[in-house]
């Protein structure tokens, strides 16, 4: 899970708005579908510098229509290097005068519709059947605001004259005006100028280009001595720098969630040597040896040791246990299914006497279970089905937190945590929690107020403390010294247990059966601290035992035919059968394993950087 994790991080670092950081290379994203056949026969722009930072646009595009539909044109802005866009009119120009459009989605109407990347205008005119060329001239004029910029002790224009997201244009000329006079070896102009010249109050600088291709961009560049203090923009600082904050909230989640670790929520430390010897008390199980199990443990204690909490795992094993010690049977159904059969024992309060109170009280639920689905005509020979079981047994949640919070005052109180691990991790992914909501609030402001920047941010905040949550939830453990020994011993002895059933599947097949009651019917329990989610017996191991007697444990039976009457069935058909009960039980429980750039004709980058067409 943890690669996962980690490639979804990767992916949410590198990956979005590339285009932006570098410019908006080309964003191939078809605002509206295009109608038919056309490109831009010029595309002539005049950009006036003002003192408050800001820009004066005006842009006079001649489309060339040349087969198909069209009924309205468009021209987005994208929110980078510029703060926003007002004041905004649309005309058309027919034989030298303006048609002014009026705002609204009609015919000779427009509107401006911002979202939190980009402000579309959009106008409309009466649809044109087009089968020959014909040339419709429109001219927009807006203010962009929070435009010009200071580098070193010079102001800086930096414009994308063509945005990138157009058709082919033929011809491209611009024409940028700052209001003081300036000697031209006082400016720094890319790409080369048509030419400069100055007034007593103003310089102007023009630009031209031919044939630009689709997709391309006219990015001018313009640096003069500085005389505009730059405006400062919530919306462009953040869409500008959101890198920068990724970069900074992603350490600092990881770093919050390492240190949480390492001061509040990390297991006591153990002395190799003392795990090494745990190991190596169990190795004679692998060659045969008899070992017995970790003392005062019981496998669903070394369930929740093992992996850290309380979990499907700790059922299953509880389950197990009380089969192999008498207090019940799993039972093969004849529909392929899985049942519970309670004994004798499991009604013997004497007998009960012997087991600890969280069993006590699992196995006092597993009798209300049977009565309950009894009462509901469920109960099958006095069979509980395991599907049904697991089912009822998921709806009392309020027993199932009583015996958890017993079964975790048990290992409290016998030293093999020094704190409530649910508690700790429960404290600490609340406070994780403030962060991932601030995030959402981040995004939500976003969204209101047409800030992409602080939607990115807010997403990847989101997203960082969300995963700090899921790690917190699942890694901080408290055990003790005395709790990891345990879990390593736990584990040493399962893993020597079912070594040992390999050992003698392949060397000694004539103790195979004396092993098998040893391993299955009195260790069962144990045996499932080592698979997580796999199977009882592994395959290979199954594959050494055909053609061996049948055998069953004591604690399982089958409903299908009775045990006597097949002295001689392989013992891979009951040995598959207790795997497939063990899955299913499983699977019903929910268990789971564990710079500035260049200018001219390229990418673009500059302020007032989009797209233009027509559909």
């Amino acid at each position: 899970m943890r690669k996962i994790l980690i490639c979804i991080m990767i992916t949410i670092v590198l990956f979005p708005n590339i285009t932006m950081i570098h410019g908006y290379e080309n964003h191939n994203v078809e605002i509206y579908v295009k109608g038919g056949t056309y490109d831009i026969g010029t595309y002539n722009s005049t950009l006036v510098v003002k003192e408050d930072a800001s820009v004066q646009v005006e842009e006079i595009i001649r489309f060339r229509f040349y087969s198909g539909s069209f009924s309205y044109a468009y021209r987005y802005i994208n929110y980078w290097k510029l703060d926003d866009i007002v004041n905004v009119t649309v005309g058309e120009i027919k034989n030298g005068s303006i048609t002014w459009y009026t705002e609204g989605e009609h015919d000779y109407g427009y509107i401006v519709d911002k979202k939190p990347d980009r402000a579309l205008i959009k106008w409309f005119y009466p649809t044109l059947e087009v089968n020959a060329p014909v040339e419709k001239t429109f001219i927009l004029r807006y203010t962009a605001l929070a435009v010009i910029d200071e580098i070193e002790k010079n102001n800086v224009l930096d414009w994308d004259a063509v945005p990138a997201d157009t058709p082919l244009v033929a011809e491209a000329n611009v024409k940028v005006v700052i209001p003081r006079s300036f000697n031209y070896s006082e400016l720094s102009i890319m790409p080369s100028p048509r030419s400069v010249y100055t007034t007593s109050e103003k310089t102007i600088i023009l630009f031209s280009q031919k044939n630009i291709p689709e997709g391309k961009a006219y990015r001018i560049i313009v640096q003069f001595p500085k005389f505009i203090e730059p405006r400062f923009s919530l919306r462009r600082f953040l869409n500008e720098n959101e890198i920068i904050f990724w970069l900074i909230i992603i350490p600092l989640a990881v770093v919050s969630f390492i240190t949480v670790w390492y001061f509040k929520g990390r297991d006591e430390k153990v002395p190799r040597s003392k795990l090494e010897a745990v190991r190596n008390k169990y190795k004679e199980l692998a060659y045969g040896g008899a070992v017995p199990p970790p003392s005062n443990l019981k496998p669903s204690e070394a369930m929740v040791l093992i992996r850290r909490k309380i979990d499907g795992g700790t059922w299953i094993a509880l389950l197990y246990d009380l089969a192999a010690r008498g207090y019940l049977r799993i039972i093969d159904m004849k529909d392929g299914n899985t049942g519970i059969e309670l004994t004798d024992k499991s009604k013997n309060e004497k007998t009960q006497k012997e087991l600890k109170e969280y069993e006590r009280e699992y196995l006092k639920l597993i009798k209300e279970i049977h009565t309950e689905l009894k009462a509901k005509n469920k109960e099958i020979n006095n069979i509980i089905p395991l599907r049904d079981f697991a089912i009822e047994f998921m709806r009392h949640k309020k027993r199932i937190k009583q015996i958890k919070d017993i079964l975790m005052m048990e290992l409290l109180n016998n030293d093999y945590f020094y704190t409530d691990p649910r508690k700790l991790r429960l404290r600490w992914s609340l406070l994780f929690l403030i962060p991932a909501l601030i995030g959402v609030s981040f995004l939500i402001l976003g969204a209101i107020y047409y800030v992409r920047g602080l939607i990115e941010i807010g997403l990847v905040q989101l997203f960082s403390f969300t995963v700090v949550i899921v790690l917190t939830l699942n890694l901080l453990s408290t055990r003790t010294e005395k709790g990891v020994i345990a879990a390593e011993e736990a584990k040493s002895y399962s893993e020597g247990l079912l070594k040992k059933l390999e050992y003698f599947a392949k060397i000694k097949k004539e103790e195979l059966e004396k092993v098998l009651k040893e391993v299955i019917e009195i260790n069962i329990g144990w045996l499932l601290l080592t698979r997580y989610g796999k199977k009882l017996i592994p395959q290979e191991i199954m594959q050494e035992l055909r053609g061996y007697p049948y055998w069953y444990p004591y604690w399982y039976g089958s409903t299908r035919k009775p045990i006597q009457e097949t002295p001689q069935i392989d013992i891979t058909s009951s040995l598959t059968s207790l795997n497939n009960a063990f899955a299913r039980f499983k699977t019903m429980i929910g268990f789971r394993g564990g710079g500035i750039g260049g200018a001219g004709v390229g990418g673009g980058g500059g302020a007032g950087g989009g797209g233009a067409g027509a559909g």
